[in-house]
């Protein structure tokens, strides 16, 4: 069993999971990130120029790419962009972010910008970025494009 866990299954926590998880990636500082229990082929930088505020965690190192969170309670978080299946919703998980191939150093390039996992949502909305219409029409925003963005299509930056 991994630590913290016991029983037939490695089911059973013997301590307590954090229910909320929030990071901006506003230190340069990859070890100053406790809510991660690895962090892999990343950097803390402007990458991708800025996403929604300040510096993303940019995926561009040779090696594995990934992000895997300490372990956390989801057990009554909600995903909006990816709906999460009810095998992930439980006490004493974590979730990975990877890539498991690309090209090389500097190629096949991602970032995170910002991750909040809560019970709680507050001002979220969804909208296809493809659709310029509606996404017009539902956000204002100040000195922004919605266009092809550092290797992705229809990105509000």
């Amino acid at each position: 069993c991994d630590p913290g866990f016991s029983g037939p299954a490695c089911e059973m926590a013997s301590q307590t999971f954090p229910m909320f998880i929030s990071e901006s990636f506003g230190s340069s500082r990859l070890s100053s990130y406790h809510n991660f229990y690895s962090i892999r082929g990343a950097e803390v930088s402007f990458g991708c120029g800025v996403l929604a505020s300040g510096k993303a965690l940019v995926f561009n190192k040779d090696g594995r790419r990934q992000l895997i969170t300490s372990f956390l309670d989801s057990s009554q978080s909600r995903i909006i962009s990816v709906e999460l299946p009810d095998d992930a919703r439980q006490f004493g998980i974590q979730f990975r972010w990877w890539q498991p191939y690309h090209s090389s150093q500097g190629e096949d390039v991602w970032a995170i910008d910002e991750i909040v996992m809560t019970s709680v949502l507050f001002n979220s909305i969804s909208l296809d970025f493809t659709n310029l219409v509606e996404v017009t029409q539902s956000l204002g925003f100040y000195l922004g494009n919605v266009q092809p963005y550092c290797g992705h299509d229809w990105t509000l930056w």
